[in-house]
């Protein structure tokens, strides 16, 4: 019997999601930093959520929704963020624009009280100076 239920929700499961396990696992892959922090988001809101504390949960989810939201921090690697006590807290090593951008929209987001730049500038190496 316990078969047959998860039968039938496994098949529940390919008609809300028309896609084969193996193309679902190459997308997690290829998507595995930002699967990554949204996992960590999850376990963190749950955390949160069990201790009644929930505003920080939605600030950052909707800061997560605007960075996702932005080509150009969409799929930024190294870009990591917390909310604690409305603060949003920005860690990684990232490009300068993404850097610019990130705190920008964390500035526009409803709810942040502050933001706590951590985060640190991939540099471009400069031309190599030989011998004079």
């Amino acid at each position: 019997m316990a078969s047959a239920m998860q039968h039938t929700g496994m098949r529940k499961i390919r008609d809300l999601v028309p896609i084969s396990g193996t193309a679902l696992a190459l997308w997690v892959w290829s998507n595995r930093d930002d699967v990554v922090e949204w996992a960590a988001f999850g376990v963190r809101s749950a955390q949160k959520l069990a201790a009644g504390e929930t505003d920080d949960i939605k600030i950052e989810g909707r800061l997560r929704g605007s960075l996702l939201g932005d080509k150009r921090t969409r799929h930024a690697a190294g870009l990591s963020l917390k909310v604690h006590d409305g603060v949003a807290i920005f860690t990684g090593i990232v490009s300068p624009e993404v850097h610019d951008v990130a705190l920008l929209l964390a500035h526009k987001t409803d709810g942040v009280r502050g933001v706590d730049d951590r985060l640190e500038e991939i540099r471009r190496r400069g031309p190599e100076l030989g011998p004079a």
